[in-house]
């Protein structure tokens, strides 16, 4: 399973519009401390930072890894919009970062690859401070691939954009909470499976596009980051 430690700092704004309506006023309820709270018009912010690691059996991997691991950088945030009992739905944004090297037909490889996903998740509350989710991302990922041969007149290179989705489930425990429970830190770890599409790495000599020389592609093959 993929596993993913984030550290979330949460910002729960609760802001009470003023009612026109008098009786809608006298059955409002007092916002619950927490991630979730009781008053429909109390968004929650929540925004991750934390690390991401796969584990990719795909040999095309090897060309640009010394192994079969692949970790990157995760940021992103999310809004609850919408509450019912215990279940929460809160649509967000993340962006993953990583990068490796090694060697490919004996000169230096790098790999680079950026993705962007819109996680659409379902959260269940087990307490105030604890709750459970389940989410979805559908999304795109940048792939760039470089190999600097020296026989060659320019390094090698190849990028492109492809489809990606994650699948994923995990907890998510608060365990710093402000007074009144407006800001929180809460620790998430988090479990799934992440494809991207089978990249073609046909690589070519990065010239610039008014250079008369005649260059030919190098294939290594394709390559698909797809792993617990």
């Amino acid at each position: 399973m993929r596993a993913r430690a984030v550290l979330s700092l949460v910002v729960a704004l609760a802001a009470v519009a003023p009612r026109a309506n008098a009786q809608d006023s006298a059955s409002s309820a007092p916002a619950e401390e927490g991630f979730f709270s009781r008053g429909p018009r109390s968004p929650v912010w929540k925004v991750d930072t934390g690390y991401r690691g796969a584990f990719i059996n795909d040999p095309g991997l090897n060309r640009f890894s010394t192994n079969d691991y692949f970790d990157q950088f995760s940021l992103g945030g999310s809004r609850k919009v919408l509450e019912r009992g215990r279940f929460a739905f809160a649509p967000g944004l993340v962006w993953d970062y990583g990068a490796r090297s090694a060697t490919a037909r004996g000169a230096p490889s790098s790999l680079t690859v950026h993705r962007l996903t819109v996680p659409l998740e379902l959260r269940f509350r087990v307490v105030p401070a604890l709750f459970g989710f389940a989410r979805a991302a559908p999304g795109v990922a940048s792939v760039s691939a470089r190999v600097s041969d020296s026989s060659a007149p320019a390094p090698l290179v190849v990028s492109t954009w492809v489809p990606a989705m994650d699948v994923s489930a995990g907890l998510a425990w608060r365990f710093v909470a402000s007074r009144g429970g407006a800001v929180g830190i809460w620790l998430t770890g988090e479990g799934g499976y992440g494809w991207t599409q089978s990249t073609d790495l046909s690589l070519s000599p990065d010239l610039p596009t008014n250079d008369p020389r005649l260059v030919g592609v190098t294939d290594l093959g394709r390559l698909a980051l797809n792993g617990g």
